[in-house]
């Protein structure tokens, strides 16, 4: 019944959002997933994650909107199996682990888009309920593939491997590999790499058009993956987690929620969170320094706040009404920050609105039996356009190759164009075999990525 309530919510600006947190990347997850039935080899696309591909697969079918289902209902299951957790782990009021998940406002902008912290958020709530379950086998089992649904997945095994070992849980270690060797083994059988984890992964060769920022990045954006309420009930719980911990190691008794809670509650969300600070304090496997990805270990922060909650209710445990009072205000600011922190519902972003104009233009003019290279992935959907079929699309990259046949459109955005694709407009302008058609800007100038200005050039090879 506790979720209910959040279904409706996420399932309502599910319905009536027309853009989608995460911008782009949402919408090439749903091209992957769409188009993957249709091009088989897009199930073991490591930059879409397989995993993901795979289970989003069939909501994609439905359209945009069935995709951005699937992570509802993804999001809603997270939530069950974090409060079951609250509830191993002997919190008090476990029941409020829903909310404070459900409405963290990252966790709450991705449950109705197409990003892949959701799914990934649901394999490590899911992990860590068998490991409180003693099924830790299973739990290695599962968490095995998570390297699939994020690459970040590796570092949140280290924890659990570490966990297992204190545990003598020696079994599960090398279950631990089970997902990667499964997915290497389809790799190489697919395309020859033998090393396919590595050979075919984007971020491990890619160059650094991102840029990087300061090593305080993350610590200055927490109020922004945390909330404000959200933000002092994890100190506090951080704070009373390790009075308690220093408690038992002196006493020389510690419990086992104790260890669950160091290294997979606390521990697992650190690593994750200390990974992505220096990825992007050192520009590193193509960060962008985007908090998103603190939505895929909002389960565990989620218990980390409500274990403060605990510790602080715990205080007025004689004062029945001032801890309620307590309690119904802390919840209350937790759940309204999504709602002040984003623009609701979601809509299309001035680049995808003008993008959206460029579809209407070439409909227009009838040009889609052209062949067309471009690299925006919303265009793909203003254009109900499969973007991996060879015989109409194609790169943007591709844009100065000979061989492109004649009558080609070229779609160059200032967005994609000069970072991804490394395709400067001037050498389009400079080709005398290409032909300008269109110029498209927006009404209101928009800054994009690396502090270009947003446009879009239109290009014809000529015949």
């Amino acid at each position: 019944m506790l979720l209910l309530v959040p279904a409706l919510i996420y399932i309502y600006y599910a319905y009536i959002s027309i853009g989608s947190f995460g911008g782009e990347d949402s919408f090439n997850h749903y091209l992957i997933s769409r188009y993957s039935f249709n091009h088989p080899i897009l199930l073991l696309d490591q930059w879409g994650k397989p995993v993901y591909t795979l289970l989003s697969a069939p909501f994609a079918q439905f359209g945009f909107l069935g995709f951005k289902i699937f992570n509802c209902l993804v999001a809603l299951i997270t939530s069950y199996f974090s409060f079951r957790s609250a509830e191993k782990l002997g919190y008090d009021y476990a029941w409020m682990t829903i909310p404070l998940l459900t409405f963290s406002p990252l966790f709450f902008a991705a449950a109705f888009s197409g990003l892949t912290e959701i799914l990934f958020a649901s394999f490590v709530a899911i992990g860590l309920y068998l490991v409180l379950c003693r099924r830790s086998l299973a739990s290695a089992l599962l968490i095995s593939f998570l390297p699939y649904v994020r690459t970040e997945g590796f570092v949140v095994l280290a924890p659990f491997a570490v966990f297992f070992i204190i545990e003598k849980e020696f079994k599960a270690l090398p279950a631990l590999l089970f997902g990667s060797i499964l997915y290497n083994v389809l790799g190489f059988l697919n395309t020859g790499d033998a090393l396919w984890i590595v050979g075919k992964n984007p971020y491990f060769f890619v160059s650094n058009v991102y840029g990087k920022g300061t090593f305080w990045h993350f610590f200055q954006k927490i109020d922004e993956i945390l909330g404000p309420s959200g933000t002092l009930l994890f100190i506090v719980g951080i704070c009373f987690f390790l009075i308690r911990l220093v408690g038992e190691i002196r006493d020389k008794d510690i419990q086992y929620p104790t260890l669950v809670n160091f290294f997979i509650v606390f521990g697992a969300f650190s690593a994750y969170f200390l990974a992505h600070v220096v990825l992007w304090w050192q520009g590193m496997f193509g960060s962008l320094g985007l908090t998103r990805v603190m939505a895929a270990v909002a389960p565990l922060s989620a218990l980390a706040c409500l274990y403060g909650l605990n510790a602080v209710l715990k205080i007025f445990k004689n004062y029945r009404l001032t801890r309620l009072t307590l309690a119904g205000a802390i919840l209350f600011s937790a759940v309204i920050v999504p709602f002040r922190q984003y623009d609701l519902p979601f809509k299309l972003n001035p680049e995808q609105e003008l993008m959206s104009n460029v579809a209407l233009w070439c409909k227009q003019k009838k040009v889609l039996n052209n062949k067309m290279l471009y690299f925006f992935p919303y265009l793909s959907i203003a254009l109900e356009r499969d973007p991996f079929n060879d015989a109409l699309a194609g790169g943007l990259w591709e844009a100065l190759d000979p061989n492109v046949p004649d009558n080609t459109i070229v779609i160059w955005d200032s967005h994609f164009g000069p970072n991804e694709c490394r395709l400067a407009l001037s050498e389009l302008l400079s080709d005398k075999r290409l032909r300008l058609l269109k110029v498209f800007k927006p009404a209101e100038p928009t800054r994009t990525l690396n502090d270009y200005l947003f446009e879009v050039y239109v290009f014809q090879k000529r015949a």
